[in-house]
């Protein structure tokens, strides 16, 4: 696919999240030093700054942040300071940010209204250093501005020719990076699995929303509709499994699947054809990776004159 035809494909979200940390400076002042003196508790102070507010309180708002990270996360790559998600589901993804946002608005709305009642039982709390947090207690109004959440959502349209050619490289490097995920995410549900026969069906979730999300990008790298092919059959079959276990025959292509695509050079070889989708119904060492002698020739072994042959931009 060129290069306009990826950018049109593409919509990029950048998060806009403030959020108060309810801290100000530590003065001299509010030490107690010398004879007779003690230091801030942690819980109050902290590397030169205290705390005027309970910071249990706005835990919920980073938890918040949090969540709508993970949500740009679960559907595109980091990007030009945001997030590269298809255009197909930019859509899905800002109803999920919004429902967010209003959520972070509620809570922001109920922390402004206890404010005063929450600053005395602070203070209440802490009453050996009351003087040191009401001398630095900040108006609501001044607060209300620090707590937001928010998103921008646009379409990536060089400028010049220049710009071009960095955002091409940029563009390139999506698809690396998509590989690099599949790698990393496969690597870790194998090793979680490592030295097992069984498991339980919800080990498949993480597949299933790796498989979705990079269907959705499956256009920046051409490695990635053939594993994507392979990913759905594994996980149909995972799907009319009776019960809640994962074994037998069944776990050993969930297995093999996840050996395969934590590996680059063997998802390479897959979407060139080198490797046929026989390799998954044949039994695996039971030893882990990295005590295996050369699990690309095990692959290889299992490869046929028939194997699928991927079209791909890349190869």
């Amino acid at each position: 696919m060129k290069q306009a035809q990826i950018l049109e494909a593409l919509s990029v979200f950048q998060l806009d999240f403030t959020i108060w940390s309810g801290m100000t400076k530590l003065s001299i002042s509010d030490l107690k030093l010398g004879e007779g003196g003690d230091i801030p508790p942690e819980r109050l102070a902290l590397l030169g700054r205290k705390r005027i507010c309970n910071p249990d309180l706005l835990k919920h708002f980073n938890s918040l942040k949090r969540r709508a990270i993970r949500t740009c996360e679960k559907y595109g790559l980091n990007f030009l300071n945001g997030y590269a998600v298809p255009t197909a589901k930019e859509d899905q993804l800002a109803q999920e940010l919004d429902v967010i946002c209003d959520e972070f608005e509620d809570n922001k709305q109920l922390f402004l209204s206890d404010y005063d009642a929450s600053l005395e039982a602070w203070i209440h709390e802490n009453q050996n250093y009351a003087a040191a947090i009401q001398s630095s207690i900040m108006p609501k109004e001044q607060v209300a501005k620090r707590l937001f959440s928010g998103y921008q959502l646009f379409k990536i349209q060089p400028s010049s020719d220049a710009s071009s050619k960095r955002l091409e490289q940029g563009v390139d490097q999506l698809g690396d990076d998509l590989i690099s995920e599949v790698i990393r995410e496969a690597d870790d549900l194998y090793q979680n699995l490592v030295g097992k026969d069984e498991c339980h069906t919800r080990m498949s979730n993480k597949l299933a929303v790796l498989c979705d999300k990079i269907d959705g990008l499956s256009f920046l790298h051409g490695a990635i509709l053939p594993i994507v092919s392979l990913m759905r059959d594994v996980l149909r079959e995972v799907e009319c499994l009776d019960g809640h276990k994962i074994m037998g025959n069944t776990f050993h292509k969930l297995m093999s699947l996840l050996l395969l695509l934590s590996d680059r050079h063997r998802i390479e070889q897959f979407a060139r054809g080198e490797v046929s989708a026989q390799a998954f119904s044949t039994p695996l060492p039971t030893q882990p990776k990295t005590q295996l002698d050369d699990m690309d020739a095990f692959f290889a072994a299992q490869s046929t004159s028939e194997n699928f042959q991927a079209e791909s931009s890349y190869f």
